[in-house]
């Protein structure tokens, strides 16, 4: 008998699709269980590191243990000269180019037709004063070049330094308020820097101009006066009038106080007679523009909100200092 060859089928194409389907799905699958692998030993070391980190730099404000002090925890890194030069000099100098453009339209010498003689005519004011049946005599149709505005503006910004204040808090309303005095400085602006508990501290003088250096100099004296015996006490009233006497005698037509703040006054016995609402009338009466009250965290702007008509309200602590330089930047481009 012929022996019959069993031979083994031969796949067809389409059982041959489905064997490769099945390999490159198992691979698929292979290398996400791989990858997820991964994931989770890089999630553990990345734990493991922030850990470390936060173990060896002493953190002792996490969230999870004591989320109120959180915000009010300053790094070291964040205190050094470094530090403050990345955020100083970002916002300072975005202050300043804002500002320019302002000043420059300002200062630019422009045709104004509303006199009686000069030396060309205002073609559009005249055919408005012929509507009017105004004769050549009387009109006020002629050009002349006027003056430039006057710039003259000075500030002074008055920064609460009381207890309360501690860690973010100082540290922010520290930079708003360099921003500005680094941007002004730039401007030939006068600005003055004074902080107070149950005393004041002269920061920065109307035309003094600072280094980088001051400005370590400014945050290491703010950070030990909030923690100092004085910090117990934030005479406001008192500290709102003696600023004012001090900007009152300075030479200039536009006079601003900003003062950042993060509750109500607490007057040291020897300021007990001062009352903040008085304070704010009188300077407000003296300049002929109200201070502006700027509050910092939820129970700063409770309080500002209380006693300042005019007043910036700034609840999210970290973005007190961009706060601060648009306040300064909607105060110039309004005049």
């Amino acid at each position: 008998m012929e022996e019959i060859e069993h031979n083994p089928p031969k796949p067809s194409e389409g059982e041959n699709s489905d064997d490769n389907i099945r390999s490159i799905m198992d691979d698929v699958v292979d290398s996400a269980l791989q990858s997820q692998q991964e994931s989770s030993k890089m999630a553990e070391m990345l734990a493991k590191n922030i850990h470390e980190r936060t173990k060896k730099r002493g953190d002792k404000f996490l969230e999870e243990e004591n989320p109120r002090r959180k915000d009010r925890y300053i790094s070291d890194e964040e205190g050094t000269l470094e530090g403050i030069d990345v955020r100083l000099g970002t916002l300072s100098e975005y202050l300043a180019n804002e500002l320019r453009p302002i000043f420059k339209i300002k200062r630019a010498r422009r045709r104004e037709a509303k006199f009686k003689t000069g030396g060309d005519i205002g073609i559009i004011k005249r055919i408005s004063e012929l509507a009017n049946n105004i004769n050549a005599f009387d009109s006020r149709a002629w050009e002349k070049r006027s003056k430039p505005t006057d710039l003259d503006y000075v500030f002074t910004l008055l920064v609460d330094l009381s207890g309360s204040m501690s860690g973010s808090k100082s540290y922010n309303a520290f930079l708003g308020a360099a921003c500005v005095a680094e941007a002004l400085q730039k401007l030939a602006i006068p600005v003055n820097i004074t902080s107070f508990t149950d005393r004041l501290i002269l920061h920065k003088d109307f035309r003094q101009v600072l280094s980088r250096e001051n400005y370590i100099k400014m945050w290491k004296t703010m950070n030990e006066e909030v923690q100092s015996r004085h910090a117990s006490y934030n005479s406001d009233g008192w500290a709102v009038h003696n600023v004012t006497k001090q900007l009152k005698n300075q030479a200039g037509k536009l006079k601003y106080l900003l003062v950042f703040s993060d509750g109500v006054p607490v007057n040291a016995p020897k300021h007990r007679y001062w009352k903040l609402r008085e304070e704010i009338k009188r300077t407000a009466h003296i300049l002929k523009t109200r201070p502006i009250g700027i509050g910092i965290g939820s129970s700063g702007c409770t309080s500002v909100e209380r006693y300042y008509k005019d007043n910036i309200l700034c609840p999210d602590i970290t973005s007190f200092p961009h706060k601060v330089v648009e306040v300064v930047k909607a105060i110039v481009s309004k005049k």
